[in-house]
């Protein structure tokens, strides 16, 4: 299978969903320059090598310097930390790769390609572990479409096949099939308990899907 119509499967599944839990309030964020955030991220992540987040930050701010050449990145103000939504709901994903003129700044792109990638991929290790995949949920599928996505970006067609399916496989369990926690469940039963419903039935997502 194509890995570009994968990928465009894949923003559809994942980003139709988030949109229909979005957000409306929004944090307040200042462009800082690249090289500060990439140090910032890093010191984090020096600090505590297990910080999920912080790969994930790390992986996405160098994707999008490949794909955009970019200098500055919009950060939170309270937390310090990448801000990748636009202010009106979605992503801030390029509509596709603005390559380097010169081989200096080509040469830089493909430097952060190969970091995105190994973050991605250590992001994608640690997220299932102890407790992350519960406190940070959200973080999962755009850890595995992202890394995917490099994966392509980089020429290797075989292993971002792998990993466009294993991506697509890890949304629609969590966003099809549900992973619900005993809290999740009880508070659904107990709505159909307040809507005289029977309370044993399992609780579904319900943002899409069947």
């Amino acid at each position: 299978m194509n890995p570009a119509l994968l990928f465009r499967v894949l923003v559809l599944f994942l980003f139709t969903s988030m949109s229909m839990n979005a957000m409306f309030a929004f944090p307040q964020t200042e462009n800082v320059p690249i090289e500060r955030v990439l140090k910032n991220l890093e010191s984090r992540l020096a600090q505590d090598t297990d910080n999920v987040e912080a790969l994930y930050h790390l992986a996405r701010v160098h994707s999008m310097a490949y794909s955009t050449n970019l200098a500055v990145v919009p950060v939170t103000k309270k937390e310090q930390a990448p801000h990748f939504k636009w202010e009106y709901g979605g992503s801030r994903i390029p509509e596709k790769v603005y390559p380097a003129a010169d081989p200096k700044s080509k040469a830089a792109g493909q430097q952060h390609l190969t970091n995105a990638i190994i973050y991605y991929e250590r992001a994608s290790v640690q997220i299932f572990k102890g407790t992350n995949a519960e406190h940070h949920r959200w973080l999962i599928e755009p850890i595995f479409l992202g890394r995917a996505w490099c994966l392509d970006q980089a020429g290797r067609r075989d292993d971002a096949i792998k990993a466009y399916r294993k991506a697509l496989q890890i949304a629609w369990h969590y966003e099809v099939e549900g992973d619900f926690t005993l809290k999740e469940q009880l508070e659904y039963s107990w709505d159909r308990i307040r809507a005289k419903q029977n309370p044993l039935t399992r609780a579904k997502r319900g943002s899409i899907g069947p």
